[in-house]
């Protein structure tokens, strides 16, 4: 037999085990309370890392244009604050900040976690889950969303460990399609067991877009030009959500909805936005009606607007919008770089995830920010696969330019795995 060596240790530079640790323990923490304790530890962490491993400095083009674009937005939240100071509000600018530094470390930090990690924490939760599936809680929804994404966050590492694999190799291994399927199982199970809507669409949801991108393995810039059809199709949907009651098929949609979930299936959302939208007029258009404002409506007082791009448009005005609409885009511009398929496929279907169910939720920047933390961990994966990667690529290419004009000087050519032709 052979034996089976593991070396579970964790430099202090390997920011991303750390972080899921942390996630774990907070969510489980969360599960038995039902109340949401140091969430902003891996925030601290994050700070930490910035100002004791990379000395304060901003490194990297990408890590550049991250720090101004959140710099602008945080400056947009500052402003906002003449209209709005409250607690809540200066919260909100100390997340913002956070997110800053979430995406900056997992983008230059050290995260290579080893599958056995991985593993452990994935059955980890899977028993947790069943246990809790037991257990009466007022977070359903928000619960389930966790469960949707921390499984997808453990199984986008399992893919990175085995995109490393095969590039090592040079073999297909397992097939990661059935690992995408299986892999969510437990999270859509338990989302359907609270009565999750949100979740459990999310998490069928990514499943069926990873096959689409699987099957149509297109180039990075047509995946590119989607972004924009991306957005209009947001904003139509929107539009169609909130008058939705105008429609003939309301009523059967509903009617379903009511029988499987017991809620409508606009659940007052759509009279939400839209009493919230009209009050945006002139100036507050432009820089929103104040940095951490609450919907007007009584139900929703003290709440969110349960929808994240709405809440930034209502708070800091289109400006505030397009700056995180920018910070998408290079997420997103990012994500489709990635070369190879298998994971590419997996992290498009997460972003279109995280959008999706932040038009639902609200979470990427405020409320349910634990939850955010997950989401940008995913997309900042991307990011940082792609640079990677483009860097070792550029260091082979320099490699091969360096040894070829000693061939030719001799009159000889060589091959691309470097051997010489005569």
């Amino acid at each position: 037999m052979q034996r089976l060596k593991v070396n579970l240790g964790i430099k202090v530079s390997s920011v991303l085990p750390n972080y899921i640790t942390l996630l774990c323990g907070i969510i489980l923490i969360t599960f038995v309370t039902e109340k949401m304790y140091l969430e902003y530890l891996i925030p601290f962490c994050s700070l930490n890392y910035f100002l004791i491993i990379k000395r304060g400095k901003i490194q990297g083009s990408v890590g550049k244009k991250m720090f101004i674009l959140f710099g602008i937005f945080i400056a947009i939240q500052f402003a906002g604050l003449l209209k709005n100071v409250t607690v809540y509000s200066v919260k909100n600018i100390l997340t913002s900040g956070s997110v800053f530094l979430i995406i900056y470390t997992i983008l230059s930090g050290k995260f290579k976690i080893q599958k056995e990690y991985i593993k452990i924490y994935y059955f980890m939760a899977c028993i947790v889950l069943f246990f809790l599936s037991k257990i009466e809680t007022n977070s359903k929804n928000t619960l389930a969303g966790c469960a949707i994404f921390l499984y997808l966050l453990l199984i986008v590492l399992m893919e990175w460990n085995k995109s490393e694999e095969r590039k090592r190799t040079k073999q297909k291994g397992c097939r990661m399609e059935l690992i995408v399927m299986i892999g969510m199982l437990p999270a859509i199970i338990f989302s359907l067991v609270y009565s999750s809507r949100t979740a459990l669409f999310t998490g069928i949801f990514i499943i069926l877009l990873y096959f689409a991108f699987y099957l149509f393995d297109l180039n990075a810039r047509t995946y590119q030009r989607l972004f924009g059809p991306m957005l209009f199709f947001i904003i139509a949907g929107l539009v169609i959500y909130i008058n939705a009651k105008n429609y003939s098929w309301y009523d059967s949609i509903n009617t379903i909805s009511l029988k499987y979930f017991g809620k409508n299936i606009d659940s007052s959302r759509s009279y939400l936005w839209r009493t919230s939208l009209a009050e945006l007029k002139g100036l507050n258009l432009i820089l929103g009606m104040g940095t951490g404002i609450t919907p007007f409506i009584k139900r929703y007082a003290n709440s969110s607007f349960h929808n994240s791009f709405i809440q930034t448009l209502m708070q800091n005005g289109v400006v505030g919008l397009l700056c995180l609409i920018v910070i998408f885009w290079i997420l997103w511009k990012h994500i489709v770089q990635i070369t190879d398929r298998s994971l590419r496929a997996l992290l498009m279907a997460a972003f279109f995830a995280v959008v999706a169910y932040n038009c639902m939720e609200c979470c990427l920047l405020q409320n349910k920010f634990f939850l955010g933390m997950i989401q940008w961990m995913i997309l900042s994966l991307g990011i940082c696969y792609a640079e990677t990667y483009k860097y070792k690529y550029q260091e082979d290419e320099i490699f091969l330019f360096k040894e070829k004009p000693v061939f030719l000087e001799k009159g000889l050519n060589c091959n691309e795995s470097g051997k010489m032709v005569y």
